[in-house]
């Protein structure tokens, strides 16, 4: 049996989809708003932890694999209660293959929390950190290297390399200045906080990045900076920050090296309530680049919309548009639509989306005027409490860095996790 049918096969058989009673499901959520960030998505530190701590319903019970955690939760219980520190993180590995060229990738994940000053109150402060190493396995390189199979963009988002060191992805002071008002400081990732939506997890459901983040940003990467967010209500919010221009998760935390060029943001949002900001959702943002002179990139802004709405605790489709000014590293146009199934039964979803993105016309980069479409089909099989496996299917039409003239490439994938 070649690979192509041994991924489809996996997919078949992890296919069906049980629902139970809604009051489950809304207790289970109910819970989870408490641990909700303040401000950042799914994929920030505090998002992750909201992630790991998040009550599942395996399908199936390993006592040996659950009872590796019987201690472990309570010793993690334990230093949160005593000190203020929070700690977990992950490992998990992505294979990915268009039958002619694959990558197989790994990502150990290191997260970090200490509450210095009022903890159990409505004004904390803590320090944040965030370590990744992300490695390739095997001989054909990471999966999540930019432009791997032909793709504008990355098909294996978080699982590019790192040459075997570990990348500081957060180092950032937090604040609560009320319950309504925060901001961080320090070294961390714009993408955590502008733009985001309800389903934005690369650990979790999407591998794509064209369809996780809004592309027609110059997107920022983890650099220094500040961030600030505020809710004038139970509904209605506001984020903005700036950050160093020239940052990215791998530069080893450099201070500025390119000198006063800045990432500025601001994002206005609006949900039924502050509990309900993943789930359902409206908001626009806005950018602007400074001129990046090392880098020849000129100034460039932006603007972008969306939205994510959750029907019945089980569907939520979700869409969201940009446009920008410019010539930068993505795209000028885009729009991205799709939907998540919850599988209420049981801790799996099953989410599908597609993605355009068009170059304007006359792009430095030899590309003006082309687009490229990118879609994905993912089921997040929940097999144990600490153990998922995520098969995918990625289908790109026009995939604009491809060597050879293709119309299109079929990109099979399985991403396996263990979270601690």
């Amino acid at each position: 049996m070649n690979k192509f049918s041994r991924l489809l096969t996996l997919l078949v058989l992890l296919s069906p989809l049980q629902v139970m009673s809604e009051d489950t499901q809304n207790q289970s959520e109910n819970s989870n708003h408490a641990e909700q960030p303040q401000f950042g998505g799914p994929d920030s530190p505090q998002g992750q932890f909201e992630e790991a701590h998040r009550p599942k319903s395996p399908a199936f019970r390993f006592p040996i694999l659950d009872s590796a955690f019987s201690d472990w939760k309570p010793f993690k219980a334990k230093l949160d209660d005593e000190y203020g520190l929070k700690f977990g993180g992950h490992y998990s590995t992505m294979y990915q293959t268009n039958g002619d060229d694959n990558g197989w990738g790994g990502n150990f994940r290191l997260n970090l929390q200490w509450t210095v000053i009022g903890k159990d109150t409505a004004t904390p402060g803590y320090f944040s950190l965030l370590v990744d190493n992300r490695h390739a396995l095997g001989r054909n390189g990471a999966p999540g290297t930019f432009g791997k199979f032909g793709q504008y963009g990355v098909t294996a988002t978080q699982f590019g390399d790192f040459d075997g060191n570990f990348k500081i992805i957060t180092m950032a002071w937090n604040q609560r200045i009320d319950k309504d008002t925060g901001y961080i400081i320090g070294s961390y990732d714009p993408n955590d906080y502008l733009s985001v939506q309800g389903y934005v997890n690369p650990q979790t459901t999407f591998s794509n990045v064209n369809i996780l983040l809004e592309t027609s940003q110059a997107l920022p990467d983890t650099a220094w900076g500040i961030a600030a967010g505020h809710w004038f209500n139970d509904s209605v919010y506001v984020q903005g920050g700036v950050t160093d221009a020239n940052g990215y998760g791998g530069d080893g935390n450099v201070f500025f090296e390119g000198g006063a060029e800045f990432f500025k943001w601001v994002h206005l949002g609006w949900s039924p309530t502050k509990g309900d900001r993943y789930y359902k959702n409206l908001h626009i943002a806005a950018w602007h680049t400074d001129e990046r002179e090392d880098y020849g990139q000129e100034a460039v802004w932006g603007v972008s919309s969306a939205i994510n709405w959750t029907f019945n605790d089980v569907f939520m489709p979700f869409a969201k548009v940009g446009f920008s000014e410019g010539d930068h590293d993505f795209f000028n146009n885009t729009a991205t639509f799709g939907i998540l199934y919850k599988v209420m039964s049981r801790s799996d979803f099953i989410g599908i989306a597609t993605n355009y993105g068009r170059f304007a016309n006359g792009h430095k980069n030899g590309l003006g005027g082309e687009s490229q479409i990118s879609s994905e089909l993912f089921y997040n099989f929940q097999v144990s409490q600490h153990f998922a496996v995520t098969p995918s299917i990625q289908y790109i039409d026009n995939p604009l860095m491809s060597d050879v003239p293709e119309n299109a490439e079929t990109i099979f994938g399985v991403r396996a996790r263990v979270d601690f």
